[in-house]
């Protein structure tokens, strides 16, 4: 699926607006664009090919009752694509890292997925919050939420289980994440974007689609 450009985007109509760039990091199939697809659309997709390169997508919010715009990355787990995702640190005001609750791996390599966040992150006051996936699928869990606690806790960051399938936690882990970015740096910090469809085209790069 390639990138989707919005209505005024498609007619290449200048977009302004003061926005927050976040990332969503972690492990190829921990559900990432299934949660970026349930936040920015409110829709689900039962199956899906696995992200090459960088998705993504903007929504528009409002924290203490001022208007935002969230441009959303959702980016590859694949270990090729890493060094892509490394360009994409630079601007970021917050990361939403993702394991999958019934896979170990993928809560065992939060570690260095963080390692990476702090050794490629331009901004000393990026805002990560960690969250389990799939949580709708108690049969098969393999972490419990006591272990996402700890682990979140030992960073001092915010910790959710969610469910993109089920719609539970999704609203609340980006309302959280666009008040603590708010709450550190407000506007001043915030970039003004001007975006047209072919900047964004020329942004992305062929690399940025979903089979």
């Amino acid at each position: 699926m390639k990138y989707q450009p919005n209505e005024n985007e498609a007619n290449n109509q200048s977009v302004t607006f003061n926005s927050y760039k976040v990332l969503l990091l972690g492990n190829s199939y921990v559900g990432k664009t299934c949660i970026l697809l349930r936040f920015s659309e409110d829709i689900f997709k039962e199956s899906y090919d696995v992200t090459i390169g960088l998705n993504y997508r903007i929504k528009s919010m409002t924290v203490e009752n001022n208007p935002i715009k969230m441009q959303i990355w959702d980016t590859s787990g694949e270990e090729k694509f890493k060094a892509i995702a490394k360009n994409f640190y630079k601007g970021a005001h917050g990361v939403l890292l993702v394991y999958d609750i019934c896979d170990k791996s993928t809560f065992s390599d939060v570690k260095s997925w963080i390692e990476q966040i702090i050794e490629n992150a331009d901004n000393d006051e990026i805002v990560m919050i960690l969250c389990g996936n799939k949580c709708d699928n108690e049969k098969d869990r393999k972490i419990s939420k006591e272990e996402g606690e700890n682990l979140a806790k030992s960073y001092g960051i915010p910790f959710f289980e969610c469910s993109a399938k089920n719609s539970i936690n999704i609203n609340e882990i980006f309302d959280t994440m666009a008040q603590k970015i708010y709450t550190k740096i407000g506007n001043r910090q915030s970039s003004s974007v001007k975006l047209t469809s072919n900047t964004i085209k020329k942004k992305i790069g062929k690399c940025c689609v979903t089979k």
